[in-house]
């Protein structure tokens, strides 16, 4: 904190200041007193603050302090750009009080839009961080009848990001003018009501420090005139902000709050709408598939139809029948009457060969016989074989075959295996459906939720920007909503669906509603604000 040496001779303007700070101290909120300063490049604010600095530390013509010291201004000389980049706190202490001047980037300068777009943020912050304002003030070149647009420009973004709140603690500084003359018209230049009584001059003539040391007794003594003139307006200025009630910075912070909260919701909600494109689409999936288990379940619904075949099997029968060991699915020779006799030489068993064949058939099967050991000598009295020993039938020698009571039978029977695939199936595709149905009735229910979720979104979006209304009534939604609304309908182009379409669509519409129902209520107010302005600089 910068303290003043007591020994130095303050003005009488501001010995007189002293007394009353001193007086009223007990009366005072604060003992901190914070000031903003905002102005075109080259208005003079650094001007300004060197002589509140003078009024504070007993400057004077002939013994000037500087405090500014053109601060590192980056652009000296060009008064065109802005000659402060970052804000920067002078304090001050007179009395009982600490004095802090906040000195901010000049508005308006050549570097364009972008520059005054960040040099406003920094005031924002600087303003916020301060955690409250005794007097807000504009200070604008008097001299200048004709306020540049993109000033204007500026300061409306100013007003549309600055609570209403501060419009009582709003003073403006005209430099570089005498209270006498054509009177300047402030609300060419001010969006905000400005009352006359809190319009004051300075004349920079008598802050001209380059040509003191040159300047004539004569001269000096003309600066005194503007320099006593100038210290009596300070007086007058500070005893007028002492009396305002400081405002708390605290709105700046929950407008900032809100504004990030909404940004942040509209972000959600474009979340949200893909969430919901994606969960549409997986809604159709399901019925599809729902549609094609319906086709499987009635593919298969006849699982419970007999199907019959007919077979031939062996049954157990009366007489005797020949068989093959090698073709156990037919009968070579059924109810054979020769495959009932023992032997061979029966005279009994009728025979289709002639006596010489049957005597040569002796021969041969009696020594096959003999050779087996067997019962089989009786096969070769069948007709069905030939005179080889082989069937005639199946083609098979006489050792393949055997004898027994059997008889081939024609039974009709149901496939059941085949039936019971038809059933799995059907079954399958009935858990398939039922499956299929409790996952769609689960994601229309989380389409439904969601939906509901987006509404309630949307509500808090726009209780958000009521709330910042309601502190800033001039904010420019447009300005701060534009972009988001702008990205969420490049969002939309990549939704295919219809209907999750239609609920994106009527989202960015309403919110398109509101933002135009606030931005031009805050025109509205603006357009009032005017012609308040017309009324104080008339009055002033």
């Amino acid at each position: 904190m910068a303290e003043r040496d007591p020994t130095i001779c303050l003005h009488k303007s501001a010995l007189d200041f002293q007394r009353f700070l001193t007086t009223e101290t007990k009366s005072f909120s604060t003992q901190d007193v914070f000031i903003l300063l905002i102005g075109e490049t080259g208005a003079g604010k650094s001007t300004l603050i060197d002589f509140l600095a003078n009024f504070f530390r007993g400057g004077s013509v002939r013994n000037m302090q500087r405090v500014v010291q053109s601060h590192l201004e980056v652009n000296a000389g060009d008064t065109t750009r802005s000659q402060t980049r970052n804000c920067t706190t002078y304090p001050f202490s007179l009395g009982p009080v600490r004095f802090h001047l906040i000195d901010t980037p000049g508005i308006g300068d050549t570097d364009g839009p972008e520059r005054d777009d960040e040099n406003v943020a920094k005031i924002m912050l600087k303003a916020e961080a301060a955690g409250s304002l005794s007097a807000i003030i504009i200070v604008a070149n008097g001299t200048n009848h004709r306020a540049t647009t993109n000033v204007r420009t500026v300061l409306a973004k100013l007003q549309n990001s600055m609570p209403d709140s501060f419009e009582k603690n709003l003073v403006v500084a005209l430099t570089n003018r005498s209270k006498q003359g054509t009177p300047y018209p402030v609300a060419d230049l001010i969006p905000w009501p400005i009352q006359a009584d809190r319009i004051f001059y300075m004349n920079n003539v008598a802050g001209d420090f380059g040509s003191q040391c040159s300047a004539d007794e004569d001269d000096l003594m003309e600066l005194e005139g503007y320099w006593n003139r100038s210290m009596i307006g300070i007086g007058r200025l500070l005893r007028l902000i002492m009396q305002l009630v400081p405002v708390s910075t605290s709105e700046f912070t929950t407008m900032r709050n809100r504004l990030d909260e909404i940004k942040g919701e509209l972000i959600s909600v474009m979340q949200d709408i893909r969430a919901l494109h994606s969960l549409q689409g997986k809604i159709e999936g399901l019925i599809e598939q729902t549609k094609g288990a319906d086709i499987g379940i009635t593919e298969f619904a006849h699982f419970k139809q007999v199907t019959n075949t007919t077979r031939t099997i062996l049954e157990d029968a009366n007489f005797y029948s020949l068989l093959c060991f090698n073709h156990l699915d037919s009968i070579c020779c059924e109810d054979c009457t020769v495959a009932a006799i023992s032997r061979p030489n029966d005279s009994s068993a009728p025979s289709p060969f002639s006596p010489r064949v049957r005597a040569d058939l002796r021969i041969r099967t009696l020594s096959l016989f003999d050779e087996q050991r067997g019962n089989r000598l009786y096969l070769y009295w069948c007709q069905k074989m030939d005179r080889f020993g082989s069937c005639l039938i199946c083609g098979c020698g006489a050792l393949s075959h055997f004898r027994a009571k059997k008889k081939m039978t024609t039974r009709t029977e149901s496939i059941q295996s085949t039936l019971k695939e038809m059933k799995d199936k059907y079954d399958a595709a009935c858990r398939e459906k039922k499956d299929l149905i409790g996952q769609t009735t689960s994601a229309k229910s989380e389409l439904e939720a969601m939906k509901t979720l987006l509404k309630k979104k949307e509500q808090l979006i726009e209780v958000y920007c009521q709330q910042i209304k309601r502190i800033c009534k001039n904010f420019n939604f447009t300005q701060e909503l534009s972009a988001a609304v702008a990205a969420m309908k490049a969002n939309t182009k990549s939704i295919r669906h219809r209907g999750t379409l239609d609920d994106a669509n009527r989202l960015i519409g309403n919110f398109e509603e509101l933002i135009t129902s606030l931005t031009e209520g805050a025109s509205e107010a603006t357009t009032s604000n005017s012609s308040l302005n017309q009324g104080a600089t008339s009055g002033a």
